[in-house]
């Protein structure tokens, strides 16, 4: 899952293929038709969260729901196989 992250005004939205703008409009994003490649704009960065380990964390918490669970995200660099910045 790619996540847009906006560094002016900290908010955090998950792409879709619409574009998705952060609270102040300074970033925004989508996902192309392929659902793999994101294109991002404006000040926005690209955090990316493992598929795999949200749905367990997900699956974990309906068990047996704890106060939290910890995943990784990661930055995605602009050129990054299946991130591209608008021009």
């Amino acid at each position: 899952m790619k996540l847009l992250l906006c560094p002016r005004c900290g908010d955090v939205r998950k792409l879709r293929y619409n574009e998705t703008r952060c609270e102040c409009g300074a970033s925004w994003g989508s996902y192309a038709p392929d659902g793999l490649k994101a294109t991002i704009g404006g000040e926005a960065l690209c955090l990316g969260l493992g598929n795999l380990a949200l749905d367990a964390a997900i699956c974990a918490h309906r068990v047996e729901p704890v106060e939290q669970y910890t995943l990784t995200a990661w930055m995605m660099r602009d050129g990054a196989p299946n991130v591209e910045r608008a021009k």
